[in-house]
């Protein structure tokens, strides 16, 4: 997959299944949050600004994040 394919990611912190997970930017909400769309389970969280951005390598070719 090339890198330009893969959006803009950030990290959803204490995920309740995955612990930490990966996911993809739908608004910048305020000062402190935005909201996004976690890419392995498709549900919506709001995320704590500054997010931690998730390093583009990390998702290529991976189907379980658990094996990183």
């Amino acid at each position: 997959m090339d890198n330009q394919e893969i959006p803009e990611t950030y990290w959803i912190l204490d995920h309740d299944d995955l612990c930490w997970a990966p996911s993809v930017l739908l608004k910048d909400h305020s000062e402190t949050q935005m909201h996004v769309q976690c890419i392995v389970d498709e549900e919506y969280y709001a995320i704590e600004k500054p997010p931690i951005k998730v390093n583009k390598v990390a998702l290529e070719g991976r189907e379980d994040l658990m094996d990183l």
